[in-house]
């Protein structure tokens, strides 16, 4: 008789079938990172192990813009999200250019995080 592993992998006499172990520790569900610098390296070391950036654009050694600039030519069609406190027409229309998705401004980010995410990923317009 055949168990079916909490994770949904089935198992045989009681050991986990890792044949697709190795593909999910290629994409883990989250990363948090301190700096703009440590997510461009992130995503660096697996380009496509990531669905969606979301960046502050005050980030110690990068800006979010300059996060978003480096990861369009590693990894095209990443999509990315910038939140910041202050969101001004130049940030807009400068993130708009590298072709980041949303630009979120932090009081409004409880309200409009999983409307923008949706929309990055394909799943509906913003």
């Amino acid at each position: 008789m055949r168990r079916v592993h909490p994770a949904g992998r089935r198992r045989r006499g009681g050991r986990p079938d890792h044949r697709g172990a190795a593909a999910a520790r290629r994409l883990p569900r989250h990363a948090r990172v301190g700096s703009g610098l440590a997510a461009v390296e992130t995503v660096r070391e697996n380009p496509l192990g990531h669905a969606l950036v979301i960046t502050d654009y005050n980030m110690p050694g990068l800006s979010g813009l300059a996060v978003a600039e480096q990861l369009a030519s590693m990894a095209p069609g990443l999509p990315v999200l910038i939140t910041s406190g202050y969101v001004t027409e130049e940030l807009l229309e400068r993130a708009q250019a590298l072709g980041v998705r949303g630009v979120l401004l932090k009081e409004h980010s409880l309200e409009r995080l999983a409307e923008l995410v949706r929309a990055a990923l394909g799943d509906q317009p913003a």
